[in-house]
């Protein structure tokens, strides 16, 4: 495709990001611009303009904490991102469009230049777009898309990494691997990494926020001290809010006055517990669902900040040597029904026959309704993993711990004994005794006193436990409804 044309900036008003086009200039890049009618995503292009769709280059977003990166890849392939990972020894989430273009603010919604490095971010480039002769991309504007040829490509990437990190995808969005939809019994035996890939390919899976992800960071990194934990979470006063209202609750009674975030971690709640309260609470505020219904907002946040503390209560009183820390069992109590928030975020018509039916159900296994909402098709083989399964994709697609990945993905599981298991079976046992208690969903029978010996418990102590957390239901319930104001 011969199609180099030079181009005048500047002759006719063009459809491209400022600085980008600045960028263009400075580099020496000759190229052709194609208007078009305003689309919102770029696989509407093709409504418009007729060229190969493995030419059209675009980025994937990602971030560690070494930094951004631009992974500039065909439209027709995805990131893989365990090797992208470790070809670069690097562990990454995703960004958002929002966010990049917090830097990128001169681009719309949606149509970003893959090329980062214009307005600072560093780029990898997948090897088979750096071996294109042909390459059309979005310029910052939604009316418009750019063609260069290999050689004014090779200006574009100069100095760049170039990997083989991209799975190709068919014409459906589908990786070619897996073209055929598989049963149920095929994506049972799935890695969850395999079933994140196929969600992220159909359905844009929400990335950790940005919050989130910076103490996910600060928690890995040993020479992190609480003035820089207090410093992330005072950027963001509605979280700095949060956590001041929790040390300041009746859960700590502390009798003294607590002015600021830091003394909330250095005298109340310490710096484990201070991480895991704000990480918890930040992943969770990234879906907006519907407040009403046992599986609506209020009733997930309520039952979430119960299972949380209960499970820590329980696990710092927790006999022998049992190895459950009690700030992890809080966040994995915090998070082991996310799956619930992401059903309603990417499937939002099963959600909601779901929410009804469990309403109108409340004492049948919510595993059991679950199945009878899903049928069939490549959305419900997924689903009918239930809603800890899905939760439990979402959660390695952050890279949070193994350990609450393992007990979102288990605590559904009646016999399950593996890895993690005492943080699997306190999740299980909290949410059996909170069910008792008239908080949330039902997961099928449980015998709550062999779950508690289980865990080194006597029951009857184990119990009493229960009884004293629970008489401070009116400050949990004040807490609750703080979270979803």
């Amino acid at each position: 495709m011969a199609m180099l044309v030079s181009c005048l900036i500047g002759a006719g008003g063009m459809a491209i990001a400022s600085k980008f086009q600045r960028f263009l200039i400075q580099h020496g890049v000759d190229f052709q611009e194609f208007p078009h009618v305003p689309v919102n995503l770029a696989d509407e292009i093709f409504e418009y303009i007729d060229f190969p769709r493995r030419n059209l280059v675009v980025a994937t977003y990602l971030i560690d904490a070494k930094g951004p990166v631009f992974a500039i890849h065909s439209i027709q392939s995805q990131v893989d991102l365990e090797v992208l990972g470790e070809k670069m020894n690097r562990k990454f989430q995703r960004l958002s469009d929002v966010q990049v273009r917090q830097v990128m603010s001169d681009c719309d919604a949606n149509s970003c230049p893959p090329f980062g490095n214009a307005y600072g971010f560093p780029i990898v480039v997948d090897r088979d777009v750096s071996e294109m002769s042909d390459v059309f991309f979005r310029a910052g504007k939604k009316d418009s898309i750019v063609y260069v040829d290999a050689v004014n490509l090779k200006k574009l990437i100069q100095g760049a990494a170039v990997y083989q990190f991209a799975t190709p995808l068919d014409d459906d969005g589908m990786p070619e691997s897996q073209k055929a939809a598989p049963s149920v019994a095929h994506v049972k035996g799935a890695t969850l990494e395999q079933i994140a890939a196929r969600l992220q390919s159909v359905h844009s899976l929400p990335p950790m926020p940005a919050i989130a992800l910076r103490i996910l960071h600060m928690v890995n990194n040993p020479l992190s001290q609480v003035a820089d934990l207090a410093l992330i979470i005072e950027q963001d006063p509605p979280l700095a809010a949060q956590i001041m209202r929790y040390a300041r609750s009746a859960l700590f009674n502390f009798p003294g006055e607590i002015n600021s975030v830091q003394d909330a971690v250095n005298i109340v709640l310490g710096y484990d517990r201070v991480a895991n309260i704000a990480m918890g609470v930040a992943s969770l505020k990234a879906f907006s669902i519907p407040n009403a219904g046992p599986w609506g907002l209020s009733a997930v946040w309520r039952h979430s900040l119960y299972s949380s503390y209960l499970c820590q209560q329980l696990a710092s009183q927790m006999p022998g040597d049992a190895e459950v820390k009690p700030g992890m069992a809080y966040l994995c109590g915090l998070l082991h029904n996310i799956g619930v928030l992401l059903i309603g975020h990417v499937f939002r018509p099963e959600y909601d026959e779901l929410n009804q039916l469990i309403k109108a159900h409340p004492d049948a296994p919510v595993s059991l309704l679950e199945r009878q909402v899903f049928g069939s098709g490549w959305d419900d083989d997924v689903l009918m993993l239930g809603h800890g399964t899905i939760g439990a994709v979402l959660l390695k697609f952050w890279n949070l711990p193994d350990v609450v990945i393992k007990s979102a993905a288990m605590h559904q599981n009646q016999s399950y004994n593996g890895d993690h298991d005492k943080y699997v079976k306190l999740i299980r046992v909290t949410d059996a005794v909170l069910h008792e208690t008239g908080i949330g969903e039902y997961e099928g029978p449980a015998d709550i006193d062999r779950l508690f010996e289980d865990l080194g418990f006597r029951p009857d102590r184990a119990r009493d436990i229960v009884s004293e957390a629970l008489e401070f239901r009116d400050e949990l319930d004040h807490l609750s409804s703080g979270m979803v104001a």
